[in-house]
């Protein structure tokens, strides 16, 4: 068995100590990627009844939503599954909060 002689003590630890600093900069990255995979929003839906005479315009409207209300109104035709805006009273449908 060879065995190996450390000419340059400083050397040896400065390369040592660099090695074992990158190994646990890329470990904790890693880490905090996956655990920030798991906290994403989740929207959470809530069940209406559509009533006579009203669009999913009027729905949209009537909610809390903070921002265009044209996004809304997709989100809604999307997650519905609607082929276009059109509903009709008694249906239920889900509204995104």
């Amino acid at each position: 068995m060879k065995k190996y002689r450390i000419v340059n003590k400083l050397r040896f630890f400065v390369g040592i100590t660099s090695i074992i600093l990158i190994a646990t900069a890329i470990i904790l990255l890693i880490f905090k990627y996956t655990l920030s995979k798991g906290n994403e929003d989740k929207p959470i839906y809530s069940n209406y009844t559509v009533k006579y005479s009203q669009t999913v315009w009027d729905i949209a409207e009537e909610t809390n939503y903070r921002g265009d209300i044209r996004e809304l109104v997709d989100e809604i035709i999307r997650v519905n599954e609607l082929k276009d805006s059109t509903i009709y009273p008694g249906q239920v449908i889900v509204i995104p909060q």
